[in-house]
């Protein structure tokens, strides 16, 4: 999405927020886009960036996606946790010597999880582990938020969405696997934006 120009931020200590009017343009400006490129309304939204939501942020964003079905208001964060995988060895529990394989979810609580966008993944033998990176131990990020109501929501039952990328090996590698979900998602009629793709004044 093409940068958005915040025009009354409201600050909470250092951090800047969106007022209400922001982030309800925001959210209308999201649902024009996706209309240009695929002639319909998405039937979800998801927003995601490392700040909590306030209550001008949730509120707006509910205004400006009128129609749409689910609205995901999601933070994600770094987290500073190294973890090694498990296995067993003759009926008992011992460290791996691979770090936590690659889409490892483990749920915190009803709106929380830690997950691991980089670790082991499968070889092409079947055999073997694969790890892009080396020596370190990949950290998970953590995952929290909740399906918000639109204003005006129809219930509606959905087919399953894809899975995240399962990728977060840095700089353009990133990215382009971000991309490669969100391409999945739209076609599955699901809109994507991070927020840090907007500019303050």
């Amino acid at each position: 999405m093409p940068l958005n120009k915040v025009e009354n931020p409201v600050w909470r200590g250092k951090n800047p927020f969106m007022s209400h009017d922001d982030a309800a343009r925001v959210g209308r400006t999201i649902q024009e886009l996706y209309f240009k490129a695929r002639g319909k309304l998405p039937r979800r939204v998801v927003i995601h960036k490392r700040t909590p939501f306030i209550k001008s942020e949730r509120l707006g964003f509910q205004e400006g996606v009128r129609g749409v079905d689910a609205l995901n208001l999601i933070e994600i964060n770094a987290t500073p946790l190294r973890y090694v995988a498990s296995r067993l060895v003759k009926g008992q529990i011992d460290e791996d010597r691979w770090p936590v394989k690659r889409g490892t979810v483990v749920a915190l609580d009803r709106y929380s999880a830690l997950l691991w966008i980089h670790g082991v993944a499968a070889a092409l033998n079947p055999q073997r582990n694969y790890f892009q990176g080396k020596r370190r131990i990949p950290s998970p990020v953590l995952v929290h938020g909740k399906v918000e109501r639109p204003l005006q929501q129809r219930e509606r039952s959905h087919p399953r969405r894809p899975s995240p990328p399962e990728t977060c090996a840095g700089g353009e590698a990133r990215r382009a696997a971000l991309a490669r979900f969100k391409s999945e998602l739209s076609a599955e009629g699901v809109a994507t934006m991070s927020l840090e793709e907007t500019a303050l004044p």
